[in-house]
């Protein structure tokens, strides 16, 4: 079962949200490309799901699934996709915004690290970032709101999880993630079960990869 937060956590970083100096000294109009930038890496994470190892150490991601938003040399961020509050959009939303809001799936938080609310969708229209195909990330205010206020499938978040640079790099060579390419199904899908199918992914893709030519199937009891 997931781990719950409360609507405590949840509004105290909605304050970051409405004071325009929310991410690190910058201003609202930068949002996103403050946390993320347009730098790519060959090795880049973008797009890929990151569940701890063992060898991690770090409570703060024990059984998480983490999209990462973007991995380039100045840093990583990303949103942990399986802790979700105690409190629904709609709920938190009111408490910010006159805007309409009929969603009642619940906030997630999305990582230790403060910062404005983030939403990710499926809405190219209203897209700060493209995570992968077809799925999108925005911050901004009026732009999060719009998202909210229709039926497309999006994910609302709260905080961050994120890596100064080399800092995720250095993690990875010491083994403490495991990665595979990011699925909408799985992001969109249930959070309860959520971290069990990205690691039986994660797993079939090793054996794939480390015994070419074994065949693989979705019954687990075969692999």
């Amino acid at each position: 079962m997931a781990r719950h937060y409360s609507i405590i956590d949840v509004v105290d970083k909605w304050n970051l949200w409405l004071d325009p100096r929310h991410v690190h000294g910058c201003s609202a109009s930068e949002d996103l490309a403050c946390i993320s930038r347009e730098v790519s890496i060959v090795n880049s994470l973008q797009g890929h799901f990151l569940v701890a190892s063992p060898h991690l150490g770090d409570s703060n991601f024990y059984r998480t699934v983490i999209l990462m938003v973007q991995h380039d040399e100045e840093g990583a961020f990303g949103v942990v996709l399986n802790r979700p509050s105690s409190e629904t959009v709609a709920d938190v939303w009111r408490t910010v915004s006159d805007d309409p809001c009929p969603s009642q799936d619940v906030v997630r938080i999305g990582g230790p690290v403060p910062g404005p609310p983030m939403v990710v969708h499926t809405s190219v229209q209203f897209s700060q970032l493209e995570i992968l195909p077809g799925l999108f990330m925005a911050s901004h205010r009026h732009m999060v709101s719009r998202v909210v206020s229709r039926q497309d499938a999006f994910l609302f978040f709260t905080g961050y999880a994120g890596w100064g640079a080399r800092q995720l790099d250095d993690e990875l060579d010491a083994g403490g993630w495991l990665h595979a390419p990011a699925d909408a199904d799985v992001v969109f899908g249930d959070v309860d079960e959520m971290w069990k199918r990205v690691v039986e992914g994660i797993g079939r893709e090793i054996l794939q990869t480390s015994l070419p030519g074994l065949p693989m199937t979705d019954d687990a009891s075969w692999n």
